[in-house]
């Protein structure tokens, strides 16, 4: 219940670096990876670490936090059964 769900866009400068950009030609490429930045979901990193450290990790030399998603699934599989015997309780 402590965690909530954004949408968020990366930013550019972590997607492709600006020297990276500069010797790319291809315009339609960049559209592209312009594109895929954009509208992306998930959770704080910083909000998970409170609760699942495990998941999360953070590079020092970029000060960038992530989340490994796939070791959140047997915590909500886990959840999802937990819930189902409240249901079936009440």
């Amino acid at each position: 219940m402590n965690l909530k769900g954004v949408k968020y866009d990366i930013k550019k400068e972590y997607m492709i670096s600006p020297e990276l950009e500069a010797k790319i030609k291809d315009e339609k490429y960049l559209e592209k990876l312009e594109k895929e930045r954009k509208n992306e979901i998930g959770l704080i990193a910083q909000d998970v670490e409170k609760f699942l450290p495990e998941v999360v990790f953070y590079d020092d030399s970029t000060d960038i936090y992530g989340i490994d998603y796939t070791r959140i699934v047997p915590v909500l599989i886990e959840a999802i059964k937990e819930q189902q015997v409240q249901i079936k309780t009440l």
